[in-house]
């Protein structure tokens, strides 16, 4: 249960763009995100011979298109093949609700989803709903949200101990999140 929800609740796609500086031309965002797992006491649930690493950093390429009447979506892939073995792949929406002028934020409605593989012995499915405010400060966009995860998964039965259901484990909780878009002129 305790590798399940750290797969499913910490390798979640958010619909995170900053909204608050639309692309005119194209409406199309590309770029490159990481998410970071921590382990939590991930090495205590089993017979402690193996190596985890403190902290797992998750690298996934994301893009996100503008469509009218304020609505983005946007999608992502974390191919963990060329990494650490852990293999993401989310979609989602984001609608701007409300924009401030005179704040230069954006308040916005987010909803995503998530599956996640971890080395083909964990498996994850994660639903996301959030509530975000960005700030447009230029280059740089810092943005903060609230919302509730709910992760289903399952681990392969073949390792699980005897007497130990292999899934699947539902998980739901309240997370925050905070973090900035950096703009590269290119």
């Amino acid at each position: 249960k305790t590798a399940a929800s750290i797969l499913s609740l910490g390798s979640a796609h958010r619909a995170w763009t900053a909204p608050a500086m639309p692309n005119d031309d194209l409406g199309l965002d590309l770029g490159l995100e990481t998410t970071f797992l921590f382990r939590r006491g991930l090495l205590d649930q089993g017979n402690e011979t193996a190596i985890v690493p403190r902290i797992i950093p998750v690298p996934r390429l994301w893009g996100s298109w503008d469509l009218p009447r304020e609505f983005q979506v946007s999608g992502s892939f974390a191919p963990g093949m060329f990494f650490d073995g852990i293999t993401t792949a989310g979609a989602g929406v984001q609608w701007a609700f409300h924009r401030s002028p005179e704040l230069n934020s954006v308040f916005s409605a987010l909803l995503d989803y998530t599956f996640a593989d971890a080395f083909g012995d964990l498996r994850s499915n994660t639903f996301g709903a959030s509530a975000q405010v960005s700030r447009d400060l230029g280059v740089w966009q810092p943005y903060a949200g609230a919302g509730l995860q709910m992760g289903w998964a399952s681990v392969r039965p073949e390792l699980a101990d005897s007497g130990v259901k292999a899934g699947s484990y539902l998980r739901s909780d309240f997370h925050f999140y905070f973090g900035a878009r950096v703009d590269l002129m290119a």
